[in-house]
Formats: C-alpha cells, sequence, structure tokens
C-alpha cells in the first residue's frame, strides 16, 4: 500500500513532465504510475525491454506513438503495448494531460 502523501514525485525533462510513483515500494513486478504532462510536454529517455505497458489516460488528450504508428487518445481511452516497442508519450495540445502508467517490470533493477 503506497498512501497519497507518501508518492515519489518526480519533475523529468525540459518539458517538466511529473511521475508520481503510485505502486508500493516493496513491489517487484508491477510498477504504476500518473504522468501529468503539461502543454508541450513529452517523454524522454523511455525504458525499452521486456514486459508489457499500458494506461488510460485520465484527463485530457495525449498523442502515443509506438514504432511508426501515432494515436491520439481522449480521457478515458486505455491502451496496451509490448515494453521492446520504442515509444513516445506527448501532449501537444493546449491543456494539462495525465495518464495512469503502468509496466510489468521483467528486470527487477528498474
Amino acid at each position: 500500500m503506497r498512501r497519497k502523501a507518501d508518492r515519489q514525485r518526480i519533475v523529468v525533462g525540459s518539458t517538466r513532465l511529473v511521475k508520481e510513483l503510485l505502486s508500493p515500494r516493496n513491489d517487484q513486478h508491477l510498477r504504476f504510475m500518473v504522468i501529468t504532462l503539461p502543454p508541450g510536454g513529452q517523454s524522454e529517455d523511455v525504458i525499452i525491454g521486456e514486459g508489457e505497458k499500458g494506461g488510460v489516460v485520465i484527463e485530457g488528450r495525449v498523442r502515443l506513438s509506438i514504432g511508426a504508428d501515432d494515436s491520439i487518445l481522449d480521457d478515458g481511452d486505455s491502451f496496451q503495448f509490448p515494453s521492446s516497442l520504442e515509444h513516445k508519450l506527448s501532449n501537444p495540445f493546449e491543456r494539462q494531460a495525465r495518464v495512469i502508467w503502468i509496466m510489468s517490470v521483467v528486470d527487477t533493477h528498474i
């Protein structure tokens, strides 16, 4: 269990994307977080490897690029894909966006 007050909050990249860890500290195989993307925000230095990633947009709209495919996802839309694929999450829109991001972790040093 992780209480809201105990969430680790990290601001990353030049676009100031915010990650809040939701999964308990002792969980070894599943990570989930809330990612907040300001307008113009995008993921940088994503982890590529074994496992799965998925999530749901809980506020705003985002662009999810997986390989050569781009999709615009709206509030309530969900997704899932192999972690081995190149991917990027971005917010080219004028409103903040929030996504619950879920990863199965095969390599537990992450």
